[in-house]
């Protein structure tokens, strides 16, 4: 009885770095993919930040910006639609959801994510 033994390569940060310019699907199968290890992460006002959980919208604008931010989570355009995230860990911090994040870090409309 042969076994067949597939190997895939290892998974490094620029796996796990999101730049958006993929469509939302895709953009949301990467960070459940990855979640909860190693994890998918961007930068926004030079923090890294890793997604724990986000879901697909339909917003649009130019990629990697935000779009907006409410009890509903934190939503950032990509190349076909967006995404909206509702879990996540701030640098340095535990896992919290977007809601709790927004009431101690105030993100602007309009903000590029990922320029350091």
């Amino acid at each position: 009885d042969e076994t067949l033994v597939t190997y895939a390569a290892k998974i490094g940060n620029d796996d796990a770095y999101l730049t958006f310019n993929e469509p939302a699907k895709a953009v949301c199968d990467r960070i459940r993919g990855l979640s909860p290890f190693p994890g998918s992460f961007f930068f926004l006002n030079g923090k890294r930040i890793k997604v724990r959980y986000a879901v697909v919208s339909n917003g649009r604008g130019e990629f990697g910006t935000v779009l907006s931010t409410d009890k509903g989570g934190i939503e950032i355009a990509c190349a076909e639609g967006s995404i909206i995230i509702t879990k996540l860990c701030p640098e340095g911090k535990g896992v919290c959801d977007a809601e709790s994040y927004l009431r101690g870090n105030k993100i602007a409309i309009g903000t590029k994510v990922n320029e350091r």
